[in-house]
């Protein structure tokens, strides 16, 4: 697809299995099966979709997840319209970095960040968002201000987040990194505020539909094989190294990816 129409127009069916053969340099989605921490990782053939040419691999293997549902869950979960103002939690995450750049790609007017901590805030703002507010904030923002509003986090503060949601505003529930179980919502809140709350999974979808899986799949490496969505990479870590690595994610100590390197299978 022209990069500058991938994120517009709608996904296509995926490329014939017959396109690829042995020893093609591909990009998958593991999530499924997993194994994406392995020297070899397997899935379902028809969520692989070739490396785009002169990208590099470690890049490439920072987009599957992110990129992939960032792109899915604005355009065909939440519907972004031109104009719209959208809110995203973890703003500096590697879910959250590439959230507010897809808006902006689907036409929305305004994106702000919600982070943790004030490095965060400066890393959100140069990502592109129009604002960032500090997550120890959110209680003290009023009106509605939002139309779409991303939530990775889920906890305590989705209530909050519901509050600044205009009237047919949407909040998509994207994961639940806070941990904190279930937040308990009335739900005449929906009738009488005119709003709703969906979720999306980038798995189910890719066991549900692997072809539309795929086709965004292909047009989110498209988006960041011409350089219109950057996806930061904190580190590329030796999988030797991982646990540590993922040691400080699970410590929200990170901004971006981690990248882990094997050596050469066989080797």
């Amino acid at each position: 697809a022209e990069a500058d129409s991938a994120a517009a127009n709608p996904p296509s069916p995926g490329l014939p299995l017959s396109t690829l053969k042995p020893g093609d340099p591909v990009v998958a989605l593991t999530i499924n099966r997993g194994g994406a921490y392995g020297q070899v990782a397997g899935t379902n053939a028809n969520l692989v979709a070739p490396l785009p040419p002169g990208m590099d691999p470690a890049l490439a293997a920072a987009v599957p997840a992110n990129t992939t549902t960032a792109l899915v869950a604005l355009e065909r979960i939440a519907h972004v319209k031109p104009g719209e103002h959208v809110l995203v939690h973890a703003a500096a995450g590697g879910l959250g970095s590439q959230f507010g750049q897809i808006a902006r790609l689907l036409g929305a007017a305004r994106t702000v960040g919600v982070v943790g901590s004030e490095a965060k805030r400066r890393a959100a703002l140069d990502l592109g968002y129009d604002e960032v507010w500090l997550r120890d904030e959110l209680a003290d923002k009023s009106g509605r201000q939002f139309d779409v509003i991303i939530d990775p986090v889920s906890g305590r503060d989705r209530p909050e987040l519901l509050k600044l949601l205009r009237f047919e505003g949407r909040l998509i529930v994207v994961g639940n990194a806070a941990q904190d179980g279930d937040q308990t919502v009335g739900t005449n809140t929906f009738w009488f505020d005119g709003i709703s709350m969906m979720g999306f999974n980038i798995g189910l979808l890719s066991n549900a539909y692997p072809d539309i899986a795929t086709a965004y799949l292909r047009r989110a490496l498209a988006l960041v094989a011409s350089g219109e969505v950057t996806v930061p990479i904190q580190e590329e870590v030796d999988i030797r190294d991982g646990a540590q690595a993922l040691e400080r994610l699970r410590a929200g100590k990170t901004i971006g990816k981690f990248v882990f390197r094997h050596e050469p299978y066989g080797e």
